[in-house]
């Protein structure tokens, strides 16, 4: 059978991987990802039942879960992806990452809002995140009660008990985790007033989850190359209880875009959906099944990508990062952000000690804050911090 290649014609099929809702730091499924492949049903079928049939694939059905275990089943989704490449889009979540992520969005930025130009611009944001990324990976205990909380703002909305969140317990062991956790205590006011009425019920529920982002950003994408798209989801909690934003979407022709000049980056806002996405089960749906091996396939690549004698995982996540097809909505990298051998590191820190500082002392956090990093930064290039040995400010 000929693939047809005008994206135009095709329906948008997508499903995921690794899904544990709010759980992000889930020890069995630490990566999430998330699959949409361009085709149409005709197609879908004929190679799924070819696929099924040349592998002697059980049940009738395609599922990564089952496949990524065996060398056989490997090899079919290899195929499965060979015939696909260039038409799908996948996004990489390592969620203790995006955990971080989030403590950040919903913790510090609330506070920091009215000037948070300024933080973003001197990466404050990524400071936060690699520091504690860092600290989860290395099953940092101190990293671990800060999330437990955080889980249970994030559960229990508006009705948490304040007085205890975020206790703030001293620890010369790990200063910067220290200020982090002070900075949590004094602040979770004003987060908790951003959250009002919205933590708790309906899409609320799912706030942790990155199901919708993943959906919303591979959809950005497509819209870029296809008018109007047809969009088909292996059904979801968190998108059946997100569906109002993507309804939003439904005749939209209008075309919307944030630039980021320093990246050269185009991040699409709107797209334009034929209908509401229609929420469906895989057994109905041959490429919806196309979706799962595929968003299958890149989680297990991923989990697998330090191991040099995996041939299938360094195969395809070597392709993928060389190509336009990865959306990597979360994924950390060396830590450089939060390295304090980086002269911009070490003044972020300088920058999260002179806040939580201000805290301590009833002050407003981000009167004079402009002035206030700039001379941070003249007192480190007038006296050097010895452990400084990149000068990146």
């Amino acid at each position: 059978m000929q693939l047809n290649n005008d994206l135009n014609n095709m329906q948008i099929y997508c499903d995921e991987s690794g899904f544990t809702g709010n759980r992000l730091l889930d020890a069995d499924q630490p990566i999430f990802t998330f699959a949409s492949v361009a085709s149409n049903e005709e197609e879908a079928q004929f190679i799924v039942e070819k696929i099924i049939k040349d592998y002697g694939i059980q049940n009738g059905e395609i599922k990564s879960g089952n496949l990524v275990k065996n060398p056989k089943g490997l090899r079919a989704l290899d195929e499965i992806l060979e015939i696909l490449d260039g038409r799908y889009k996948i996004c990489i979540c390592d969620k203790k990452y995006t955990i971080a992520g989030k403590f950040f969005e919903y913790i510090f930025e609330p506070a920091l809002s009215a000037k948070n130009s300024i933080f973003y611009g001197m990466n404050f944001h990524r400071f936060i995140t690699d520091y504690l990324h860092l600290k989860l990976v290395t099953q940092d205990k101190s990293a671990e009660v800060i999330f437990e909380e955080f889980y249970k703002v994030m559960k229990e909305g508006v009705d948490t008990p304040t007085k205890s969140l975020f206790q703030i317990i001293n620890s010369q062991s790990d200063l910067v985790l220290d200020q982090i956790q002070k900075f949590a205590h004094y602040n979770k006011d004003s987060f908790l007033s951003e959250m009002d009425g919205y933590l708790g019920e309906g899409s609320g529920k799912w706030i942790l989850d990155i199901t919708t982002e993943c959906l919303f950003s591979s959809l950005g994408k497509w819209g870029q190359k296809i008018d109007i798209l047809d969009v088909y989801c292996d059904s979801s909690k968190p998108l059946n209880a997100n569906q109002e934003i993507f309804n939003s979407m439904v005749g939209r022709t209008e075309r919307k875009s944030q630039i980021y000049e320093q990246f050269n980056l185009e991040l699409p806002l709107t797209f334009n959906l034929k209908q509401p996405i229609q929420m469906v089960d895989s057994k109905s749906f041959y490429g919806i099944q196309l979706a799962d091996a595929i968003a299958g396939s890149f989680n297990y690549a991923y989990k697998n990508i330090k191991d040099k004698q995996n041939t299938f995982s360094l195969k395809w996540m070597n392709k993928i990062f060389q190509d336009e097809s990865i959306l990597a909505t979360y994924l950390g990298g060396d830590y450089e952000y939060a390295n304090i051998k980086n002269a911009s590191a070490m003044l972020n820190w300088l920058t999260l000690n002179h806040i939580v500082q201000k805290c301590d002392n009833g002050l407003p956090i981000l009167d004079n804050i402009s002035d206030e990093i700039l001379s941070l930064r003249q007192l480190m290039l007038l006296n050097p911090p010895p452990n400084v040995t990149l000068w990146n400010i």
